[in-house]
């Protein structure tokens, strides 16, 4: 019992050197640096790169910034919430295009201490999916080559579409129950959608 306590600390300590968002501040936009402010920053940055808005989960106050993709966390120790928005200019007619976009942006954007470390699409136990009304949704894990680290992930987007906008929620929580964690991850990623321009009022209206 004891060494298995110990086998869980050690991995929720590893992801502050793997996974976890470095809290220094960067207001350099599209940079590889890194955001450790408000839930408005993050939804501010969401806006400005894609034009969309969300409803962010409480917490999820840390973010980083790459080309076409953002990463949002809460820097959680012993559970720790991710959120990642990413565009490319790729047409999604099915789920493998789906996994092979997932797996190029994250071998970019989310690398481990080493270059050969990075997170992947877990093949085994292989994800699940869902087409309804071209809406893609996938539920599978991921992993990080080259380490023993891993967890759940959701991601939903349209196919047929090109530019295509992805939007995913992953959680790295060993011991814990991931269902609980995840569902409102997901939940948020249905709240994402479209910003709307607002509306130029004439001085001389309502009088």
């Amino acid at each position: 019992m004891k060494k298995t306590i110990v086998l869980i600390i050690i991995a929720a300590l590893a992801i502050t050197v793997y996974i976890i968002l470095p809290e220094a501040e960067s207001d350099k936009s599209g940079s590889n640096g890194f955001s450790h402010k408000t839930s408005s920053n993050a939804g501010m940055a969401l806006d400005s790169i894609f034009g969309l808005t969300m409803s962010i989960p409480v917490g999820l106050t840390s973010y980083k910034v790459g080309k076409d993709f953002i990463w949002l966390s809460d820097n959680g120790i012993s559970t720790n919430r991710n959120i990642c928005i990413y565009s490319a200019n790729a047409l999604i007619t099915d789920y493998y295009d789906l996994i092979r976009l997932r797996d190029s942006v994250m071998r970019i954007n989310i690398i481990g201490e080493k270059d050969y470390m990075y997170m992947a699409t877990a093949k085994k136990p292989e994800p699940r999916y869902s087409l309804k009304n071209d809406t893609l949704i996938v539920d599978g894990m991921w992993q990080m080559e080259g380490d023993a680290m891993g967890g759940p992930f959701w991601c939903i987007t349209k196919i047929g579409t090109c530019p295509t906008i992805v939007a995913e929620a992953f959680v790295f929580a060993p011991g814990k129950d991931k269902t609980e964690i995840m569902r409102p991850l997901a939940a948020s990623l249905l709240t994402l959608k479209r910003q709307q321009p607002q509306k130029k009022t004439s001085r001389y209206e309502n009088k």
